[in-house]
């Protein structure tokens, strides 16, 4: 589906510059720095909120929208654009982006490169709608794991591996795989229902997730749907090692044990009466069981270029 660009449409009013105080080991500050003084020389006025801690960038996004700020940039990774969705962010608020996380995939998702170019797109001032996905109150707009890789979100989240991006993301699922077993989960779509032990379940509005894995590389968050990518449980430990690095380049689809539907909406349920944790956009998003669906077209965002072809 082809969104309409609306060219300037970010120009006007305050802006406010949501910030993770730690993101990127101090790239953020750097990016923050050199984006508030691009910004006031074109006239812009800008107000930084800074988080310091879990939670902060929500209550910051709460601040700006009560301030009423036309628009919101966000400095950190996809962490910290998750915090700042829960506010929640109306579509005629447009965010704009200073990519300075360890994963940055909806950046990557929406065309915006890290560096000073992320500034230039801020102030070309060109907006299009993306999807967002709700699971009960919250929002997330990558990815949302069930399985192997939430459990491996849960070790990144919880400190056990400091790793960033790719590195940390592999180097913590080897680490994961040898202890952790499939699990049998119910799942509903539009496909229908699928019954099956899963070594893990992906529901996709974006292509990649930890930091660029191309978990489905057909994914877009503009067409309505979700990806759902789903790695049957009858996969050796082996096997699974060996699917890991095709899987950084999309290279997993195609595979016999890799299951791949569409939908709008999904429920996912655990069939052992053991509830399993969901992980999106890096944080803890609910447990089963959980309904995720698309919400379309509930988010704006400043980007360089057609997300469609």
């Amino acid at each position: 589906m082809s969104m309409p660009v609306m060219t300037n449409s970010a120009a006007q009013g305050p802006w406010t510059i949501i910030a993770n105080a730690y993101a990127g080991r101090g790239r953020a500050r750097q990016a923050v720095e050199r984006c508030s003084v691009a910004l006031g020389k074109a006239g812009i006025e800008t107000n930084v909120l800074w988080s310091h801690a879990v939670g902060q960038s929500t209550e910051a996004a709460k601040q700006a929208l009560a301030d009423d700020t036309t628009t919101i940039v966000i400095a950190g990774g996809d962490g910290t654009i998750n915090e700042v969705l829960q506010a929640p962010i109306p579509a005629e608020v447009p965010i704009g982006f200073l990519p300075s996380g360890s994963g940055n995939d909806l950046c990557r998702a929406v065309g915006i490169p890290t560096g000073p170019e992320a500034i230039d797109i801020l102030l070309a001032g060109h907006s299009r709608r993306i999807d967002l996905v709700g699971c009960g109150e919250r929002r997330f707009v990558t990815v949302a794991a069930v399985g192997l890789d939430a459990e491996v979100s849960e070790a990144k989240l919880t400190g056990r591996v400091r790793l960033p991006g790719t590195v940390g993301y592999v180097w913590t699922t080897l680490k994961t795989l040898a202890t952790y077993r499939p699990r049998p989960l119910r799942l509903e779509g539009d496909f229908g229902r699928i019954e099956s032990s899963c070594w893990l379940v992906a529901t996709a509005n974006t292509a990649s997730y930890g930091g660029g894995i191309q978990i489905a590389p057909d994914a877009q968050p503009t067409d309505g749907l979700l990806d759902i990518v789903i790695v049957d449980g009858s996969m050796s430990r082996l096997s699974i090692m060996r699917l890991l690095p095709r899987a950084l380049r999309g290279r997993h689809i195609g595979n016999a044990a890799v299951r791949v539907e569409r939908t709008s909406w999904l429920r996912v349920e655990s069939l052992d009466g053991v509830g399993q944790v969901l992980h999106a956009d890096g944080e803890r998003l609910a447990h089963t069981p959980a309904i995720l669906q698309v919400i379309p077209e509930a988010l704006t965002v400043l980007a360089p270029r057609p997300l469609d072809p």
